[in-house]
């Protein structure tokens, strides 16, 4: 077991939005160092892969998402899960394009089964 000061994340399946860049990368680097097999989430796909190459291809699969299209978070998540195995956790650092009161947002997620 591989327990440090942010857990034990050996071998354990972890989805990391804005893993293109800044601090979802960073973040991404540290999460592999910690032994975390990544699902690297963001909108540039070349900008992903490099990530990636930063984490040797072993521990990382990337996938192209805009986090903006609602509709598609959840699909994605679910086919990614059926694909990869059981997710241990998520990693949000996607950046903020428009900086607005939380009160001001709205998601409406459909539960529906598949």
């Amino acid at each position: 077991m591989k327990a440090t000061l942010f857990g034990d994340f050996e071998g354990k399946m972890v989805v990391g939005s804005g893993a293109s860049s800044g601090i979802g990368r960073a973040v991404a680097v540290e999460l592999s160092r910690q032994g975390a097999k990544l699902i690297l989430i963001g909108r540039n796909e070349e900008k992903l892969k490099g990530t990636a190459e930063l984490l040797g291809s072993f521990s990382s699969v990337t996938v192209p998402l805009d986090l903006r299209d609602h509709s598609q978070i959840l699909p994605r998540l679910k086919e990614i899960s059926q694909k990869k195995g059981r997710l241990y956790g998520l990693c949000r650092c996607a950046g903020i394009v428009e900086t607005r009161p939380l009160v001001l947002s709205k998601l409406e997620v459909s539960q529906g089964g598949s």
